[in-house]
């Protein structure tokens, strides 16, 4: 019989540790609670907990920083932000930190948001993570530099370690050029800084050049840069190559080149070298080179477009950047850090991202322009936010990747309710999304689907489709309120309806 899961439950609060706690154990968990940051450092005894839940306001230290230290103890550890503040940067720096969840206090009292599910549910995912004892191998960490160009890259997701992983092996390798692969939006330049920071070059200067504003007139003065007295110019001009010294020389949409600057950059990695325009003497190139591309540069080569042995000289060390929508689990972490950037630039009061948002932005395929796509979600939600709360209704996708791809015209929710039970095609795209976030969002979208369909029935009188759902009024409306249920076209189209109170 499989032994009880254990809990360390940490709060400031006193009757919070004796309810909550008293409720757990109700659930059957064996529940360790500590009041402060020394405390629950001094319960993390064996065995292993299976699932701790932290408050961010202690005493002592805050949940970030005891997320941080109850990590290094257990790097295997299934942390959950727990917070009654619901704010954008906390809920940033405890998901940065090592929490896999940020979860507000309120949801405790709310029968309707009941956390026991979800708690059930993470302590299902802890035990079989730890089941399949599968470590990292935390050695490859002890790198200062190599820390420190990690610490840039936000992600938490198997997605996300794997190319952390990758990148690691590639600094340790040193390599004098890389190729970055991803799709647009993906975080390509953010990659090319973590990497060189990753090769101890952090005190030298990355520069960045996009090539495709480069062609046979501009590649000269941009990238080797101009001698004194050439053309018009009165100085030297060093030039990205002069610019980036030791350090790093980025080269974005590298795929974009024209054939006649590709000549000239084969040269280039073939002899370390180069000329200033308006000079013959070789200068020395001493630092490093990634390219990056969401271009197929093979595809490129079998048109004839690239050259063969140019993008043989790049190939030889790879780092794919992963979509987003390969790692869903990153979402949250990327929502808040740009909620929290966002509401102060913008001066909005909105805070928290509920789980219904949450489940929306976890099931959307991002695939017009991944991270920034996300970036300019959350932005432009924020800007006409006015409320603590995110909700669903702020959000702007593109109108081609909607989360979930819309019924059939006429379908009706009986006929909708079956083809989910006869097959997997229609919610496919929920498919590898964390199961509380697809399911939110279906009791969601199906909430918000029944209820027009009650105030179709009704000719928009609230009072009487609350009958028809079987419901009392007040919690109908709590119903329309929760969920956003959209009731202004009914109203326009029934003006003369009215409420019978």
């Amino acid at each position: 019989m499989p032994t009880a899961a254990r809990i360390l439950l940490i709060d400031d609060d006193p009757r919070l540790l004796r309810s909550f706690g008293r409720l757990l154990r109700m659930q059957g968990y064996t529940v360790q609670t500590a009041a402060d940051g020394d405390s629950a450092l001094a319960a993390m005894d064996a065995p292993p907990y299976d699932l701790v839940l932290v408050d961010y306001g202690l005493p002592d230290t805050n949940g970030a920083e005891l997320t941080t230290r109850l990590l290094d103890l257990d790097p295997n550890l299934f942390v959950i932000g727990f917070t009654g503040h619901g704010d954008g940067s906390i809920g940033f720096e405890m998901l940065q930190a090592g929490a896999r969840q940020y979860l507000e206090k309120g949801s405790v009292a709310d029968p309707d948001q009941s956390l026991f599910p979800t708690i059930r549910e993470f302590v299902q995912i802890s035990r079989a993570e730890r089941a399949e004892e599968h470590h990292d191998d935390d050695d490859i960490y002890a790198d200062p530099h190599i820390r420190k160009g990690l610490s840039t890259l936000l992600g938490k997701s198997q997605a996300m370690r794997e190319f952390k992983r990758d990148l690691i092996d590639i600094a340790e390798a040193g390599p004098r050029v890389v190729l970055l692969l991803g799709e647009s939006g993906v975080g390509k330049s953010h990659a090319a800084r973590a990497l060189h920071a990753a090769w101890g070059r952090s005190q030298d200067r990355v520069v960045e050049v996009n090539c495709a504003a480069l062609n046979r007139e501009r590649i000269g003065p941009i990238l080797f840069g101009t001698e004194k007295g050439t053309f018009t110019s009165v100085d030297t001009k060093r030039g990205a190559l002069g610019e980036a010294g030791k350090g790093t020389l980025f080269l974005d949409e590298f795929g974009l080149l024209d054939g006649e600057v590709q000549a000239q950059l084969l040269t280039l990695l073939q002899e370390w070298r180069y000329s200033r325009v308006g000079s013959v003497k070789p200068v020395p190139f001493e630092g490093r080179i990634i390219c990056a591309t969401n271009e197929d540069l093979a595809e490129a080569v079998k048109g004839r477009t690239f050259r063969k042995d140019l993008f043989f000289r790049i190939n030889r060390f790879t780092l794919r950047v992963p979509a987003l929508r390969e790692r869903p689990e990153d979402v949250a972490l990327l929502a808040y850090r740009f909620l929290d950037r966002y509401s102060k630039e913008y001066g909005r009061p909105v805070r928290h991202i509920p789980q219904e948002t949450l489940a929306r932005l976890q099931t959307h395929s991002w695939r017009q322009n991944n991270v920034r796509e996300l970036e300019n979600v959350i932005s432009s939600a924020v800007a006409r936010c006015r409320r603590r709360y995110l909700e669903p209704r702020y959000l702007r996708f593109e109108p081609a990747h909607d989360p979930i791809e819309p019924g059939a015209p006429g379908r009706t929710t009986a006929t909708s309710a079956r083809s989910l039970a006869t097959g997997p095609a229609p919610y496919a795209p929920l498919m590898d999304t964390p199961y509380s976030a697809a399911k939110s969002l279906l009791v969601a979208e199906f909430t918000q689907a029944y209820c027009q369909h009650q105030l179709a029935r009704a000719n928009g009188n609230k009072t009487l489709a609350a009958e028809h759902a079987g419901m009392q009024r007040p919690n109908f409306y709590k119903l329309l309120s929760k969920y956003d249920v959209d009731t202004s076209r009914l109203r326009d189209r029934n003006p003369g309806s009215g409420e019978r109170d």
